[in-house]
């Protein structure tokens, strides 16, 4: 027993849930028989460890009353090292126990341990009556005392979920319930170092949610849970209503004798290819600009199942980074994705929990991107020439216009910023276009010039 005065509580995390654990000691080793049941777990931070609150019920199962004192609890974690009750002057949960328990009562006792900052450890209450050997000890599994600690992020106008005192490298299930307790939802989310942050995807139906977290393979540690009130609904910065493409593409899925029906907007799919092993489908797509993938997947290629009766969500990657999507229809026979996409993404990868394929896989095809086309050379000679000031700026900037237009050079379209007047090019765009027209700077190089003057509006498109 230790007695502590003053103890400054840096922070204060609640951590509240119902274990009942009803376990009576032998008779043939201890005397009066008891029997404990827990009824709360909770953990104040400090700095250098946490406090455990236990409240739990003590019930006298023997003939004579029982004298309860905290020297006979304390708590083992499962390192085998024992942890002796605190109590604080200061704190009014954590007092001092002395109680005398007649037959066939029971009692609330709450009682607080120093233990130390590892959320790995699993701890039991045991109970060491006086007067007896060791062999008298009882111990009762009171499992994991520390959780998972949850933050919403909607700072940024989307549902960010954040996750810290986990497991490295182990899956989470996110499950999203309604005030009344339906399920709307339920997502995954995988822990590195420790931590995890997850965007959610909310119906703007939806004002009041509730988030409960647990490990997926941990079965036996806590489940978190936190409320949130939806600030507004989340929509997806790609995706509006007009970029979101109509299904009327097919392409065969390569190791398999399937179709799959999609459509796609700002790019096209350049092949589907089946991996039995990895339970995915590979999409290779070549962009133009952001945009959407929607795609009609048919259960008998692909499905998610938790049973063979509930379904589970896919798992969508584009390249090689989780990525959002929306379950848009579901039926007996087929689930349509839609999959928004950045400019430049190149793979998009649908994982399931089953998949038809072969294992023998043949190579896919190439893909066949179209090349870029090439600039003409007499526009390196304007170049050179405007460099060397013997055209001008005007003269100059007339010929982008035109290369642009007809998409010989492909700038985005950007927001035009400063006046609609042609003002003078800066010199080092002039550098620019002397050095590409000698080899010195890269094709490339010098329509990042040529981006800029369309930015600022010095070359106007129309």
């Amino acid at each position: 027993m230790k007695y502590q005065s003053n103890l400054k509580i840096i922070s204060f995390t609640l951590i509240s849930f119902l274990l009942p654990i009803s376990i009576a000691i032998n008779p043939a080793f201890a005397e009066p028989n008891v029997s404990i049941e827990m009824k709360n777990k909770e953990i104040i931070e400090t700095e250098k460890f946490d406090i455990a609150i236990l409240e739990f019920s003590v019930k006298n199962l023997g003939t004579k009353s029982l004298e309860l004192y905290g020297d006979i609890l304390s708590l083992k974690d499962s390192q085998s090292r024992s942890f002796d009750w605190v109590w604080y002057t200061d704190y009014e949960r954590c007092k001092q126990l002395r109680s005398n328990i007649n037959p066939g009562i029971s009692e609330d006792i709450t009682l607080c341990f120093e233990i130390p900052k590892d959320i790995s450890l699993k701890w039991s209450l045991v109970h060491s009556p006086s007067n007896c050997p060791v062999s008298c000890q009882t111990e009762f599994p009171i499992g994991y005392l520390s959780k998972m600690k949850l933050s919403i992020d909607q700072s940024s106008g989307k549902i960010i979920l954040n996750g810290k005192n986990l497991f490295p490298k182990e899956g989470v299930l996110i499950t999203i319930l309604d005030e009344k307790g339906k399920e709307l939802d339920h997502i995954r989310a995988y822990t590195y170092d420790g931590e995890f942050s997850r965007e959610l995807n909310i119906s703007p139906n939806s004002e009041k949610v509730i988030l409960k977290v647990g490990y997926i393979e941990i079965k036996d540690y806590p489940v978190s849970e936190i409320s949130l009130t939806v600030k507004r609904a989340y929509t997806h910065p790609l995706v509006t209503k007009s970029s979101i493409p109509s299904i009327t593409e097919s392409e065969k899925v390569f190791n398999t004798d399937m179709h799959v029906k999609y459509g796609i907007t700002g790019g096209e799919v350049l092949s589907i290819t089946a991996y039995k092993e990895f339970k995915s489908l590979v999409i290779p797509i070549a962009t133009t600009s952001d945009g959407m993938l929607t795609i009609a997947l048919p259960r008998a290629l692909i499905d998610a199942k938790i049973t063979a009766e509930e379904d589970d969500n896919f798992f969508v990657l584009a390249d090689g980074a989780e990525s959002d999507f929306s379950e848009t229809e579901t039926t007996s026979t087929e689930r349509t994705l839609e999959i928004p996409f950045t400019d430049g993404t190149t793979e998009i990868e649908i994982v399931g929990t089953e998949i038809v394929g072969r294992t023998d896989y043949a190579t896919p095809p190439t893909p066949s991107i179209p090349p870029a086309p090439s600039i003409p050379s007499w526009v390196k000679n304007n170049a050179k020439w405007w460099a060397e000031e013997k055209i001008s700026d005007s003269d100059f900037s007339t010929g982008i216009e035109f290369l642009i237009k007809e998409k010989i050079i492909k700038v985005p379209e950007t927001k035009k910023s400063g006046t609609e007047t042609v003002q003078k090019i800066p010199e080092w765009i002039k550098n620019n276009a002397g050095w590409w027209a000698n080899g010195l700077i890269t094709e490339d190089d010098f329509v990042k010039g040529i981006e800029y003057l369309v930015k600022v509006g010095i070359i106007r498109v129309q």
